[in-house]
């Protein structure tokens, strides 16, 4: 049993970490291919703009794609979500006493 819930968590984190690294590779292709877009769209307005507008996208861009997230409230909900159900069916698993 422990070695099943083990290999389950394993298992639910490698698959987070897969996502959280295809979706901050999804986002850093839109940056880069609207860069030339949105600065012609600034230049039209505001000269002075471009370049805080180009830092703050390179930044984002070179941003680790493995680093540490922060944790929304709406993780955190169906976090607790997920340990309660948890505990609803260990609870409800016959012990060998």
């Amino acid at each position: 049993m422990g070695i099943s819930i083990t290999g389950a968590t394993f298992c639910a984190k490698q698959y987070t970490k897969q996502s959280n690294i295809a979706e901050d590779y999804a986002y850093k292709a839109v940056l880069s291919k609207s860069i030339i877009a949105f600065t012609e769209e600034i230049k039209k307005r505001d000269d002075k703009k471009v370049a805080e507008y180009l830092e703050k996208v390179l930044s984002e861009i070179h941003q680790d794609p493995l680093r540490k997230r922060e944790i929304k409230e709406d993780d955190n909900d169906s976090t607790s979500f997920l340990k309660s159900t948890i505990d609803k069916v260990l609870d409800k698993i016959p012990s060998n006493k």
